[in-house]
């Protein structure tokens, strides 16, 4: 039998057909019954519970503090939303008002956005003894603040060996970022699966600049065998997978080199990973198949887990027969560039302070604030996506509309990392451009205000060839990553934000006069937030404990 030829066809078809169906925005939602949609939350009842200490404001100096400084600022429970009907209804008007009144909710936020506020991402983290528990794989249940135990034994050098590019010293932590597909699916229909990488992303933001901020080194891996990952952490890999991998250690050096890298036969101390299933989960897992709503997404999900991790980073996209997504097209300026004041990106001090809101007051900002946004944005993480050529870091760049920076003309720019400088690319008339290319009156109200509206972009064709289906999903959570930095950049400068994926892609990339091959991901608003579009918000400091807690 001859194998088939490794082409775009073969290797990245379903990620093409997903590019023109399910990856598209629709032009409205279907009215959706919040009392009717998936838990927001998963829990083992039946596995052994390890309260983590209680995080402050800082990381601490601990194992245990660490992890729990990590876990909380990745996906913890760290704030009150009074939601008064704003984000369901958009805009706020007099026909909307009893509408308001029936939407009011309280719910409980965390550190990052999250489309619909239907959080689907869970945290699992394979680690060493930490403060009184011993080596294993535990998922962190973010309403405890608490590790549930549900491999024991030492597997984090298992783990490494279904990474295509895994450390080569031992990290402190493995955490396993999954996605259950169903809790935003049932929202969204095909398009969640889009949107689930993005929130991926969004928490591996979390993730790298909680470590930094705690002097740790932390690595990126979206390249793996997913369904060996998915059996270890004892998942249904079509109902919940994991999408992206974090490796954690000491910036410091001084661990101890990964064993039996070549091989996935355990080793006697994680022997007992192989021995049981994990404990029940509550709710049970519901499957993404079978479900003709979702079709695309389940087809663009399966021929993931059925592909290989495919490329060799740079290297792989070189010697592609298509684009290089680091490479696009240089844009025709209308102007010179203008080069932005160097600022020192510090996304963790965005942390207390980063919410959604809904609409702007037009407002100065120094051009010291910009600068901050799209040098967060870029800033290098170490990953195994694909450098560019020049140096400019990920695959994803970042363009805009601005306004009402000194200096800055208004009118549509592409950032260059480079030279740490805007390109413009469009005139003042990009700023009502961009209205007519909004999906709902929200995004279309936002952008008349906003000091900026960022849009990461990138090439969602140009890395099939070496890497297939996966680059979807690997260029998505890299265009989550740099919109939530965004968004931290933002809070840390004393302004707010909203992510978008309600526009047209054409609209936009016309707006902005992207050139070829850029594609806009995922769309940033940012300015000083009206009072009246914002919903109350309260910190919250404490965790709630059980009968399973041990001492």
């Amino acid at each position: 039998m001859t194998a088939p030829a490794t082409t775009e066809q073969t290797l990245g078809a379903a990620a093409l057909r997903f590019l023109g169906t399910g990856h598209l925005p629709p032009d409205a939602l279907p009215t959706a019954d919040t009392g009717l949609m998936p838990p927001l939350y998963k829990s083992y009842p039946d596995a052994p519970r390890h309260p983590l200490t209680s995080p402050g404001e800082a990381p601490g100096a601990t194992p245990g503090e660490r992890l729990s400084w990590l876990l909380r600022q990745t996906g913890g429970l760290t704030r009150m939303r009074w939601m008064s009907g704003i984000m369901p209804t958009g805009l706020a008007t007099t026909s909307t008002e009893a509408a308001r009144e029936r939407r009011v909710i309280l719910a409980p936020g965390r550190p990052g956005a999250a489309s619909g506020s239907r959080y689907p991402v869970e945290v699992y983290v394979a680690h060493c003894d930490v403060d009184g528990t011993t080596a294993g794989l535990s998922h962190y249940d973010p309403a405890h603040h608490a590790l549930e135990r549900l491999r024991s034994g030492e597997g984090r050098d298992l783990l490494l060996t279904h990474l295509a590019e895994p450390p080569s010293l031992r990290p402190e932590f493995v955490l396993l970022l999954s996605s259950v597909l169903w809790r935003n699916s049932a929202k969204y229909g095909s398009f969640g699966y889009r949107l689930q990488s993005l929130d991926c992303g969004v928490a591996v933001a979390q993730v790298v600049a909680a470590a930094e901020s705690a002097g740790l080194s932390a690595e990126v891996h979206l390249r793996f065998h997913d369904r060996e990952l998915d059996r270890h952490v004892g998942l249904d890999p079509l109902a919940e997978s994991v999408f992206a991998v974090v490796t954690v250690r000491g910036s410091g050096g001084g661990a101890e080199p990964v064993t039996s890298s070549a091989s996935s036969v355990p080793s006697a101390s994680s022997a007992s990973w192989w021995r049981s299933d994990v404990p029940a989960e509550r709710p049970a897992p519901r499957p993404l198949t079978g479900t003709p709503a979702v079709a695309e997404a389940a087809a663009l999900h399966e021929a993931i887990l059925d592909g290989s991790p495919g490329g060799t980073g740079g290297e792989g996209i070189a010697g592609s027969e298509t684009p290089d997504p680091a490479t696009p097209s240089p844009p025709a300026t209308s102007g010179p560039t203008i080069p932005l004041p160097p600022v020192h990106p510090a996304p963790a001090r965005g942390f207390t302070r980063r919410r959604t809101v809904y609409g702007y007051r037009p407002a100065p900002v120094p051009p010291e604030v910009l600068a901050s946004l799209y040098a967060t944005a870029t800033a290098p993480v170490r990953s195994d996506l694909p450098s560019m050529p020049d140096g400019d870091g990920e695959p994803v760049r970042i363009g805009g509309v601005i306004r009402g920076v000194p200096g800055v003309a208004t009118g549509a720019y592409l950032y260059d990392r480079a030279s740490h400088a805007l390109r413009p690319t469009r005139g003042a008339d990009a700023a009502r451009a961009v209205l007519h290319a909004a999906k709902s009156p929200m995004l279309a109200d936002e952008c008349r205000t906003a000091t900026a509206t960022l849009v990461v972009c990138g090439d969602p064709r140009g890395g099939v060839v070496a890497y297939g289906d996966r680059w979807y999903r690997m260029l998505n959570i890299a265009a989550g990553t740099a919109a939530q930095r965004v968004a931290l950049a933002a809070a840390a400068a004393g302004l707010d934000s909203h992510v978008h994926c309600d526009f047209d892609l054409t609209g936009i990339a016309d707006a902005l006069g992207l050139p070829a091959p850029l594609t806009p991901l995922v769309l940033v608003t940012v300015g000083r937030a009206a009072p009246d579009r914002t919903d109350p918000q309260l910190p919250l400091r404490g965790t709630i404990t059980s009968e399973r807690d041990s001492a």
